[in-house]
C-alpha cells in the first residue's frame, strides 16, 4: 500500500517526529498549533485542525490536502524542517494551483 496520499502521510509524520523531539530537547513548544502560529507568521493561515486532519494517528483517515492548501503543506514543511535543524527542499513544487 505504497500509494502517494500514504508516503506524504509517512513522510510529513517522519518530519513532525524530527521537529518536535529537536524543539522538546531545546525546551521550546512543538505542538501543532505552534507550527500554524510560526506558519502565519510568514503569512500563510493554516490552522492546527488542519495540520490534524492530514496528520491523524490513523492514517486511514488521513485526509489528502487539496491543491488548493499546496501554500500550506509548503509553510509546514519550512517550519518542522526548521525546528528540525534540516534545510528544506530548495524551492517549492510548482502545479496544482
Amino acid at each position: 500500500m505504497r500509494n502517494p496520499a500514504r508516503r506524504f502521510y509517512e513522510e510529513l509524520r517522519a518530519l513532525e517526529g524530527s521537529a518536535v523531539a529537536a524543539r522538546q530537547t531545546a525546551g521550546l513548544p512543538s505542538s501543532r498549533r505552534e507550527a500554524a502560529r510560526v506558519a502565519k507568521s510568514l503569512g500563510v493561515a493554516l490552522d492546527s485542525r488542519r495540520i490534524s486532519s492530514w496528520l491523524p494517528d490513523d492514517p486511514a483517515s488521513a485526509q489528502v490536502p487539496r491543491d488548493t492548501e499546496a501554500d500550506k503543506v509548503w509553510a509546514l514543511i519550512c517550519v518542522w524542517s526548521h525546528w528540525a535543524g534540516i534545510p528544506p527542499p530548495q524551492q517549492q513544487p510548482t502545479g496544482g494551483t
